[in-house]
Order: C-alpha cells, then sequence, then structure tokens
C-alpha cells in the first residue's frame, strides 16, 4: 500500500473522530459537521481512485 494511501486513510479517520466529537456537543454546528462529511466523502473518492489505480482498473468517468 502506498504511503500516500495510508496518510489519506490516517487523515480521513481524523476527520471521523472530529465528526463524532461535533455530534457530542450539545448543540452540533450542523455547518461543520457539512464541511467535515463533505472532507470525508472527498477523502474516501481519493483513496477508491488511488486504490484502482494501484489495481490497473481502468478509472470510470
Amino acid at each position: 500500500m502506498s504511503r500516500f494511501l495510508t496518510a489519506l486513510q490516517a487523515r480521513k479517520a481524523v476527520i471521523e473522530q472530529r465528526i463524532e466529537d461535533e455530534l457530542r456537543r450539545p448543540m452540533p454546528c450542523s455547518l461543520r459537521l457539512g464541511t467535515l462529511k463533505k472532507l470525508k466523502l472527498q477523502l474516501r473518492d481519493q483513496m477508491q481512485s488511488l486504490e484502482r489505480l494501484n489495481r490497473g482498473s481502468p478509472i470510470a468517468v
């Protein structure tokens, strides 16, 4: 597994923890949650693209 993919996974874990922390607050900020969730989805997409490249599969457009 590439170091870049490992770094993306670590960043995703940090963002997931921040989402959980925000949800535990008495009044979670919906704007902050939305931003964190978008970042998490972007990271997921990057990881999937990188995994496809590592397998040699063509990327669907």
